[in-house]
């Protein structure tokens, strides 16, 4: 069974997003174990959803259940959003663990993979199914389609080399949503509201990047699961890689004092890199927040 717990005690089974709120808790999606999991600034982890079985029952807690949650978000009141991949549903738990289906039940959220929220409180997310960004109202849940490259032609994979819609965030002044793809080579960004879709400079060097944060300069971070680095893009599109040497980096996050959370897909774990480090390669010296290296079962 999925264990509950301190530090490198906690197991997890192929952690694919992460994110944090104001308090510094951070929310993961334990993919292939189908929870939420909640791990304290003390490094507790707890399961905040989820029973561990496949489906997509509402509830309190672990009476609650989820089919491949891929990616989520935190709004300014601690709900947390889940893109429930499997599903094809955006969830929602309060900080009391009550999940609800949000949006998503009369259809617009195709195999759902990634969710972002703006400083206004505007939800996004991203759809891996029918290649669809949608904006969802934060307070009816009607979900409006913000822009689809199923009508556009062949944008994706033509223009921007990408195969197919994975990751989404905002960027620090929440003026565009970045966008990439499993399998891309690029990463594209659309301003908030729609429009002209454009390439984001100094990410064609990129080999496959999946996860995507922004620091309050306005330098965009991407987890490149091709070379197993965080890279660094600059506003004038430099990049630099962070550190490297990670086994599956998929999601990441930024807290308020520019520490780094890594969720590390196949080694079962969450890194923290802290803003003071200095370290270019993954290995010992890195703080593991929470890990285990088998399934978690």
């Amino acid at each position: 069974m999925l264990i509950d717990g301190p530090g490198s005690s906690a197991s997890f089974y192929g952690p694919q997003d992460i994110a944090l709120d104001s308090s510094g808790n951070s929310y993961i999606v334990d993919t292939f174990k189908h929870r939420i999991r909640k791990i304290l600034p003390n490094g507790y982890t707890s399961t905040l959803a989820g029973s561990g079985s496949t489906g997509s029952a509402n509830g309190v807690g672990t009476s609650a259940s989820f089919h491949t949650p891929r990616g989520l978000a935190v709004d300014s009141g601690g709900n947390v959003f889940v893109a429930d991949n499997g599903n094809s549903l955006l969830r929602k738990i309060t900080p009391t663990g009550v999940t609800t289906t949000f949006a998503g039940a009369s259809g617009g959220a195709n195999q759902i993979t990634d969710v972002a929220i703006d400083s206004s409180g505007n939800i996004y997310t991203i759809n891996y199914g029918d290649a669809k960004i949608n904006c969802v109202s934060s307070t009816t849940g009607v979900i409006t389609e913000l822009l689809s490259f199923a009508v556009d032609g062949n944008l994706l994979s033509a223009t921007y080399g990408v195969i197919n819609l994975w990751s989404l965030t905002v960027d620090s002044t929440s003026t565009y949503l970045y966008f990439t793809g499993f399998g891309s080579f690029k990463i594209g960004k659309v301003p908030i509201g729609g429009g002209t879709v454009s390439s984001v400079p100094g990410a064609s060097s990129l080999s496959n990047p999946v996860g995507l944060t922004f620091d309050s300069a306005g330098m965009l971070y991407v987890a490149d699961v091709g070379t197993n680095c965080l890279v660094k893009i600059s506003p004038s599109g430099t990049t630099s890689n962070v550190a490297c040497g990670f086994r599956g980096i998929h999601g990441i996050s930024l807290d308020a004092a520019g520490n780094m959370y890594v969720a590390e897909e196949y080694n079962n774990r969450v890194l923290v890199i802290f803003a003071a480090s200095t370290i270019t390669t993954c290995d010992s010296t890195w703080h593991h927040l929470a890990l285990t290296h088998g399934d978690g079962s």
